[in-house]
């Protein structure tokens, strides 16, 4: 028997709290054979930034709702996209006032992208320069997945994101991304970027050569040995 993790510090919590000794990590991959995970050329002017995510990250995205406003009302030009939106829903509708901050941001500003299936939804890095990536400290989130930051990474799209578990890891501020480390920093970074475009540009090239160690064919060797150490116990 086996248990398979998507990073070491999700495999340290299971090694104390189970009594599973065989714990392998096997990171999350992203298959480029995909159309959606192909890379396309940014959009010109002004930069885009987004957000994409589950119902479930509702308090995650309120960390980044002051830094919003103030750039709503900066008078910068911008454009924020949530990625993902269900109007059926009212979470849904919720997130949406968080990052409209319910009707400050102006019709240029804002604009909402409808969900889509799970062989599609990466397509919204191609509408974005910059993913905004929040996520609370706590125990539930230190034991996800680095997947925004991965995705984001392969379709070759800036990342500000929470000096969190389990992005950790990955992070080089200012070489392959901008990291928060407290609330203004959400509002800082964008700022900082929207006067340097070519940084976004950078930051993105940097991080999408980074993450190709999680590319599936750099993964399928892992856990095929795995698996197979299994089977011949």
């Amino acid at each position: 028997a086996g248990v398979i993790t998507t990073h070491e510090a999700m495999r340290q919590i299971l090694l104390t709290e189970t009594k599973q000794k065989n714990i392998c990590v096997i990171p999350n991959a992203i298959d480029t054979n995909q159309p959606q995970f192909k890379t396309v050329a940014k959009s010109e002017g002004p930069l885009h930034f987004g957000w994409s995510g589950s119902l479930t990250h509702f308090e995650d995205v309120l960390l980044i709702h002051d830094s919003l406003l103030s750039m709503y009302k900066s008078g910068e030009p911008f454009t924020m996209a949530y990625g993902g939106f269900n109007g059926q829903s009212e979470v849904s509708k919720a997130i949406m006032g968080v990052l409209s901050c319910r009707g400050v941001a102006k019709p240029e500003q804002y604009i909402n992208i409808p969900v889509v299936g799970v062989q599609d939804y990466a397509k919204f890095y191609d509408a974005i320069d910059v993913a905004l990536i929040p996520l609370r400290d706590n125990r539930f989130n230190r034991m996800k997945s680095n997947l925004k930051l991965i995705e984001a990474g392969f379709k070759k799209t800036a990342v500000i994101v929470s000096d969190v578990e389990p992005y950790k890891g990955m992070l080089r501020h200012g070489e392959n991304c901008l990291v928060v480390k407290k609330k203004g920093d959400w509002y800082k970074h964008m700022m900082y970027l929207i006067k340097h475009p070519e940084r976004a540009s950078e930051l993105a090239e940097q991080l999408y050569n980074d993450v190709q160690v999680q590319h599936i064919d750099n993964t399928i060797e892992t856990r095929y040995q795995f698996y197979k150490s299994i089977c011949s116990n």
